[in-house]
């Protein structure tokens, strides 16, 4: 299966222990990075193993690490990365990622001691905000539980999704199999691992999710099913194991006379690294769709145990909480609050007020105090809040209050994050009084942080995205924050009963579009920005002010209140570190370059924006790269190309629109060809907003976006519209090859500029403000404000990302006015000619007198036989067609404002029965 196996031992002996022959492959070239962590506080880190007195095996989980130190290593090999497992002591473990302080080795607190320790500069946390991928290749590990499977049987599940053949991979046992009392053997393989290596460490998140989905499309998934009734979605490998920071527990287990633990030999395969984008892709919508199926398929047998034991399971969990309140004898209707809470936490993985949870310590607090003293409980840790007494009692929660969507994070059962909110408010509901339980919701609504329109669409925030509401969506959402219930008749006793967020209701919220009153919201931003007056939002949640939604709390990103010029140069020196490492082609390019920067900081504070072209002579040369760390600095992720989509109006009209509706904050039109025009495109890039109808509906639905518009192709030609819309950036490496031309790495510390990027995101977003803060505080701004010649429809867009770069040009070689490319763009465009010959003939008819697009149609026609010239520029301009009065209309319509030789185009009235146009002499 595998190339250059070292070692293979499959029987279990204890003669073999350690038997692993030390081999090194000489390889120049890093295959991997990883840390290890020892403990110094426990001393131990692995489960200790001992002999109870009736012949049992005990295991005892040892407590969590709080200090112990982790060093940063680089592997050549497969075969170093076996020698290192083998070698691990009771002490230690690996974490896949590494991490992300200045030296090789650092200390290791907990988040506690961290915190109250001040935060020390020598120290870090075993947090996603410590750790890291490395940025070469990485160790993706499968972590197999399922005792039932043997080795062969795993080992060809994933080879049907990944071939291993030619791959560098490690299989070894669990570190809680083997264990022997004697002769006799109490575990046998209770669990295994595949460690495969990557080419890319960056992808092993979302590679590792993949692989869980394909290996249930190839049937290999299944459900189990918790004592508390939550459906656990299992595969052959875990699938909540790929995190930098995740601890590998690899050093086997701490065994206590006479129990022993008898190894089989690590087995070692070398080979080339796997391209995890390649062989494992994003599912396809057919292959997503068939997955739904399989997951629905493999639930269905098991509907009336799940509803069996949920039952039970709220019903004691109910009496639980409740006596934990002091309340030993309920009443029907607080046991029926107490049941409909532990559902909810069940369903919807919502926590209302009155749900207890078990902190660390072992004291009790309901959600509601949590919610009531965030200073206090942010940050606590917590026992599991279903099952407190999960993996023997174990710490598995994590409380994350700070910000509008406080949540509580467990890590059991493969990991799930569970809303708080405070008790879920009474509606009641009135039989034939539908509007006004409508208005009792949106009442409800308004009054909670969570829920926003979006021009049209009605959504609400989740893991930095937005997330529109069906109508299904939305059901489930009402039944987490309200109960709805209304007066039911038997017999002559009238009493409440519970019902469903009413069908009626949900569908009239939903209709109601941008009428229904609830926070306006423009972008969800992942860094902090700065908005054209001056304003930083950074604080985690909504702002009111921009109307955006931060999700980001620890930044780290402050920025003085007062600017100098000096310090605004020093944050441009700061900013361009990465970015300098790319081959512009004269200072014009750096100059687009810079606003294209400043734009992806804090285009969501812009209501228009121009689009931004990436044009090269061949390919190569780092256009699309260029792009992919513009996304990585605004958004922490790559943004998604999109193949360009060209002469296709309509098409290219309903992907604009699902994308705004996606909350797309980055567009890649990739790899344009040739000439490029469109007029959808244009008129994107000048309003705000996109409307346009669903498919399978009727109604149109207007949606607001605040996206990045890039470009990329080799030789680009903009027509038309665009050129007056798009500044273009060329790079030029000078060389025949492009893909062979070297960049200079040693400003950013010998990595690649997007590794550099997502390591000092936050750096450069400083930055990015400090040099916009700069240019709002100058002495050029306060005297001028607005520049006169500002581009026209895109002004804030040109105070923040536009007028810096040409304060700071001023100041700094190498930097001028970045609106240049525009005047470039003009002037090659093709079509210029011909719409100054067109803006001649119309002056000459009509100078400074109003027509319409009939007039101009009736006078082409009938001066045809005199004087065609006005009739064949028509017909250029209308791509050879056919002419009438109506695609005069558009063509006029399209190019209105547009000016050429001294001549401009203006749009006088609009009408339903066809607008009106003047041609006017510019003084």
């Amino acid at each position: 299966m595998g190339a250059n196996m070292i070692d293979i031992k499959n029987t279990p002996d204890a003669a073999n222990v350690g038997a692993l022959v030390k081999y090194e492959q000489f390889n120049t070239q890093i295959i991997a990075n990883l840390s290890i962590i020892t403990s110094i506080t426990p001393k131990t880190l692995t489960k200790k193993r001992t002999l109870g007195a009736n012949g049992d095996m005990i295991t005892d989980t040892i407590a969590q690490m709080t200090k112990g130190k982790v060093v940063n290593v680089s592997v050549y090999s497969a075969q170093q990365v076996a020698n290192i497992l083998d070698s691990l002591e009771y002490n230690q473990a690996i974490t896949w990622g590494i991490h992300a302080g200045e030296n090789n080795e650092t200390l290791l607190l907990s988040s506690k001691i961290y915190k109250e320790q001040g935060s020390p500069d020598n120290a870090l946390t075993r947090t996603s905000k410590h750790f890291e991928w490395g940025n070469y290749g990485g160790v993706m590990m499968l972590d197999c539980d399922d005792k039932t499977l043997s080795k062969a049987d795993f080992i060809k599940a994933v080879n049907n999704v990944i071939p291993l053949d030619n791959i560098p991979y490690i299989w070894r046992p669990s570190s809680s199999s083997y264990i022997y009392n004697g002769n006799e053997q109490l575990n046998g393989l209770s669990g295994q691992r595949l460690y495969i290596f990557v080419a890319d460490a960056s992808d092993i998140s979302r590679a590792g999710k993949i692989l869980f989905e394909r290996l249930w499309l190839n049937g290999h998934g299944y459900y189990e099913i918790s004592k508390a009734g939550s459906y656990l979605e299992r595969s052959p490998i875990d699938g909540a194991v790929f995190q930098p920071n995740r601890l590998d527990f690899a050093a086997g287990s701490r065994c206590i006379a006479p129990l022993e633990q008898r190894s089989v030999a690590t087995e070692c395969y070398e080979g080339q690294p796997l391209d995890t984008k390649t062989v494992l892709p994003e599912l396809t919508a057919k292959q997503q769709k068939e997955l739904a199926t399989l997951k629905e398929q493999a639930k269905a047998p098991y509907a009336d145990e799940v509803t069996k034991i949920r039952t039970i399971f709220s019903h004691d969990k109910a009496i639980a909480n409740l006596t934990k309140q002091g309340i030993t004898k309920p009443t029907d209707d607080q046991l029926i609050v107490a049941k409909n809470n532990v559902l909810r936490a069940l369903s919807m993985n919502v926590l209302a007020g009155d749900f207890i949870i078990t902190l660390a310590d072992g004291k009790h607090a309901t959600i509601g105090e949590v919610l009531d003293d965030p200073e206090h409980y942010h940050g606590a840790i917590t026992k599991d809040p279903l099952e407190p007494d999960y993996n023997n009692h174990s710490n598995t929660g994590k409380l994350y209050l700070q910000g509008q969507s406080p949540r509580l994070f467990s890590q059991a059962h493969g990991g799930k994050s569970y809303k708080l909110t405070r008790q879920p408010r009474r509606l009641e509901h009135v039989g034939g009084k539908m509007t006004d339980t409508t208005l009792q919701t949106l009442r409800l609504m308004r009054a909670l942080p969570d829920y926003y329109d979006m021009g049209d669409q009605l959504i609400t925030v989740k893991d930095g995205n937005i997330m529109p509401f069906s109508e299904p969506l939305l059901e489930h959402e009402l039944g987490a924050i309200a109960q709805y219930w209304q007066w039911q008749k038997t017999g002559k006793i009238m009493h409440e009963r519970l019902i469903d967020p009413p069908a009626k209701v949900i569908k009239q919220i939903l209709a109601m579009h941008k009428h229904r009153g609830l926070k306006s919201l423009n972008a969800v931003i992942n860094a902090p920005t700065i908005t054209h007056d001056d304003h930083i939002v950074s604080k985690q949640g909504y702002d009111a002010a921009s109307q955006l939604y931060l999700d980001c709390s620890d930044h780290g990103v402050s920025v003085p209140a007062l600017i100098n010029e000096q310090d605004a140069i020093a944050a441009y020196h700061e900013l361009m570190k990465p970015f300098d490492t790319f081959d512009f082609a004269d200072d014009v390019s750096r100059s687009v370059a810079l606003s294209a920067i400043l734009t992806a900081i804090t285009r969501p504070t812009q209501a228009t924006a121009p689009a931004f072209a990436f044009d090269a002579p061949k390919q190569g040369s780092g256009k699309t790269y260029f792009c992919e760390c513009l996304g990585l600095l605004a958004t922490g992720t790559a943004p998604a190309m999109t193949p360009s989509i060209e002469k296709n109006e309509d098409e290219i009209r309903k992907t604009l629109l699902s994308m705004a509706m996606e909350g797309r904050r980055f567009i890649i039109w990739d790899n344009v060809m040739g000439h490029f025009n469109s007029a959808t495109i244009a008129s994107f890039l000048t309003s705000e907003r996109v409307s346009g109808r669903i498919l399978g509906q009727t109604q149109n639905i207007e949606v607001a976006h605040r996206a990045m518009f890039l470009l990329t192709g080799n030789n680009i030609t903009l027509v038309g519209d665009m050129p007056r819309r798009v500044l273009t950036c060329r790079f030029d490496t000078g060389i025949e090859n492009p893909t062979k031309a070297k960049r200079n790495l040693s400003a950013i510390d010998g990595l690649k500029p997007a590794a550099y990027i997502k390591r000092n995101r936050y750096k450069l977003a400083t930055a990015a403000i400090t040099l916009i803060r700069g240019y709002l505080q100058s002495e050029t701004y306060s005297k001028y404000r607005l520049a006169e010649d500002s581009l026209s429809g895109f002004e804030s867009w040109d105070t923040v990302a536009r007028q810096p770069v040409l304060w700071l040009s001023t100041q700094v070689a190498g930097l001028t006015d970045p609106k240049r490319s525009i005047d470039d763009n003009m002037a090659k465009d093709p079509e210029h000619e011909t719409l100054s010959q067109l803006l001649a003939c119309i002056y000459k008819w009509r100078s400074n007198i109003i027509f319409n697009a009939r007039e101009l149609h009736d006078q082409a026609i009938r001066n045809a036989q005199i004087d065609n010239d006005l009739q064949e520029i028509l017909l250029d301009l209308n791509g050879g067609k056919p002419l009438s009065s109506r695609s005069v209309g558009m063509m006029l319509r399209f190019r209105h404002g547009r000016i050429a030789d001294g001549l401009k185009l203006e749009l006088c009235k609009e009408s339903t029965r066809g607008n009106s146009f003047k041609v006017i002499k510019l003084t």
